[in-house]
Formats: C-alpha cells, sequence, structure tokens
C-alpha cells in the first residue's frame, strides 16, 4: 500500500494528564514520520505575575495526545497497540466501538488545522466587541466566532466549543479584547 495517495487521518490517545510530553517522546522515537507523527495542540494565554504580562503556552487538551497517520483504522491500532502496552503514561486509543470510530472525523480535524495552522497551536487573538457579539480582528478564532461561549475580557481570555470524537469540547484560549463598541 502506497500511503503518500491517502489522506492524513488523526487519531487521539489518552494519557496520564502531566506525563503528555513524555508519551510524545516515546512515540516520536518508536515511529518515523511515515508512521506516525505526535503532537500536542497548545493554545496561547497571557498571564499576568506580579504586574507584569507573560505569554505562556498551554496545553488545549492535557489528557489527549494526538496522532497524524496514513495508516487507517485496524492498520493504525496494530501499529499503535504494542507501545499502548509497553507505556506506563498512554492509556488508550480514544474511540467507541470498532476501530472506524477511533478517527476524528474529515470535518472535526479540517476545523482543528484551520484554527491550529502549521504549528499546531492556537495563538493569541485580538477582537471587539460590538453590542453582544464578538468580532474577531486578527488571529486563529477569526471566523470561529459562533464557537465562542464566553468571553473574561480581564483575564484575556475566551471559551471556545469544539467537537472531538463526536463529543462537544470546552476549551480556553486568548483573546484580547482591544475595544468595545
Amino acid at each position: 500500500m502506497i500511503y503518500s495517495e491517502y489522506p492524513d487521518f488523526w487519531y487521539v490517545l489518552f494519557v496520564w494528564t502531566g506525563y503528555e510530553k513524555d508519551a510524545l517522546n516515546r512515540l516520536a522515537i518508536l515511529f518515523n514520520e511515515q508512521q506516525a507523527k505526535p503532537f500536542l495542540p497548545t493554545v496561547e494565554k497571557n498571564f499576568k505575575k506580579q504586574g507584569k504580562t507573560i505569554l505562556e503556552k498551554q496545553l488545549m487538551f492535557p489528557g489527549y495526545l494526538f496522532v497524524e497517520t496514513k495508516r487507517e483504522g485496524g492498520e493504525f491500532y496494530d501499529l499503535v497497540h504494542p507501545v499502548i502496552r509497553l507505556s506506563p503514561n498512554i492509556i488508550r486509543v480514544l474511540g467507541k466501538g470498532g476501530t472506524e470510530s477511533m478517527m476524528v472525523t474529515d470535518g472535526e480535524r479540517k476545523a482543528l488545522e484551520t484554527i491550529l495552522g502549521q504549528k499546531r497551536e492556537i495563538e493569541i487573538s485580538e477582537g471587539i466587541i460590538e453590542g453582544d457579539h464578538v468580532k474577531i480582528i486578527r488571529g486563529a478564532l477569526k471566523g470561529f466566532e459562533s464557537q465562542i461561549i464566553k468571553v473574561n475580557r480581564h483575564k484575556q481570555e475566551a471559551v471556545i466549543e469544539l467537537d472531538i470524537l463526536g463529543a462537544k469540547r470546552a476549551v480556553t484560549v486568548g483573546l484580547e479584547i482591544v475595544e468595545k463598541v
């Protein structure tokens, strides 16, 4: 089977929270880039410490490790299963039922790719508030205004809702409101 003819598939591994980077490093060592590319999506946020604003990156989904591969369903499971059995930090592949339901759907993957970009992180966005609506003028959230469910201007963050493996997940991202109209 020639994998370059097929689209990439995304899978999500459930790992012990706090050990995501260890699991990422283990998979990166065990797999070459033709087999699988593990990654951890991150978000940028501003924090205030002692009166100074500090830019910090946090995991978008603590406890989850994403894997991009050209291998589909059962073939991916056969590749990753021995690693899961030997790893103390990886619990299982997420999904319900058979091997096909383990994959992140095309729609979910495309939405995540759009918001994450090439660096696999959501950068801080800038927006304005017009009445009850938030309008994003710059950043990763541009075009995702309808996913914003809450804005905290003082913490410079917003909560957005994303679909992952058929479930809605709330994700806190950096959002600086530059003006209120």
